[in-house]
């Protein structure tokens, strides 16, 4: 009998598509110990030597969170429900979403979370990587993506100018985050984690699974310098989405087989003030509530 529903919530650049591919790799071996990985749906990705995978995602989440009605979302937990054997009492669902956009979430589609969590213990387990090598990560990642309605994506920014972004910034804000998530699920719903390189074997071990052989699985690897200063030059280009994932994917071999030539991106010393400035009082935070330590000597 399904007791327990975990949302795993990434963030990004933290082993989360390491973590869904096992996950689903070992759906039936999970399920032996009463976890269920319901089927997901295939998402395509783009991997640091350009060769590409998909993720086996609940991407279903965020669309059913964004939309201004709950039945979307009932569905769809459902038909994830009806998976279930007699013997289940856990069901994981993923998708980084889930903190990428969560400040979209509609208010109809948190009630409906609200609601979930008052039939079930939900909990929402989130890695959060150290301040600075989480920006540059995310940062890149927003020069990686298509246009789209969000103003930071696919445009040809600077870091600074990537701070001015009010969307943006508010993922450097992890206590609120964790606030807020709180205020939907209720007390003690989020379970925080310091990524520490090693997310598959620490999930495996917090959920009470038994350690399985994932050593195939490796981190994305954020591009270096050359990339970022490419694909700056991308968008400036009018790229359609087919055109720019196409155009990425180029960019991630080049920068793969320059290797170290490449560099490693950084930021300058005012840059990465703000960023701690942003993000200092949610690092003390968790320091101070959860025992978590995001320092610069974390993966």
């Amino acid at each position: 009998m399904v007791e327990r529903i975990i949302l795993h919530a990434g963030t990004p650049k933290t082993g989360t598509t390491s973590l869904q591919i096992a996950l689903e790799r070992h759906r039936a071996q999970i399920a032996c110990h009463g976890l269920l990985y319901p089927p997901t749906m295939a998402t395509a990705y783009s991997t640091s030597d350009g060769r590409g995978g998909v993720k086996p995602k609940h991407q279903w989440l965020v669309s059913d969170l964004v939309a201004h009605s709950g039945g979307g979302l009932r569905d769809h937990m459902a038909a994830a429900l009806a998976e279930a054997s007699p013997s289940t009492h856990t069901v994981v669902l993923s998708t980084e979403g889930l903190f990428n956009h969560w400040w979209d979430f509609s208010e109809e589609g948190r009630r409906e979370l609200s609601a979930l969590s008052r039939t079930y213990k939900v909990e929402l387990w989130v890695w959060f990587r150290e301040p600075i090598r989480f920006f540059i990560s995310n940062y890149v990642q927003m020069l990686k993506n298509p246009p789209t309605e969000v103003a930071c994506y696919g445009r040809d920014w600077s870091p600074d100018k990537m701070l001015d972004d009010p969307w943006f910034v508010r993922h450097l804000d992890y206590k609120g985050f964790i606030e807020e998530v709180t205020e939907t699920l209720g007390e003690g719903s989020v379970r925080p984690y310091a990524y520490r390189g090693a997310t598959v074997a620490d999930f495996f071990a917090a959920a009470g699974l038994p350690a399985l052989n994932t050593s195939e699985l490796r981190e994305n690897v954020t591009l270096g310098g050359f990339g970022v200063q490419v694909l700056r030059h991308l968008n400036k280009l009018s790229l359609d989405f087919d055109a720019k994932i196409a155009a990425v994917n180029i960019v991630n071999r080049l920068d793969a087989e320059l290797g170290m030539a490449s560099q490693p991106f950084q930021i300058d010393p005012s840059t990465r003030a703000r960023v701690l400035a942003f993000c200092g009082p949610s690092v003390e935070w968790l320091r101070r509530e959860y025992g978590l330590e995001l320092s610069e000597d974390s993966p």
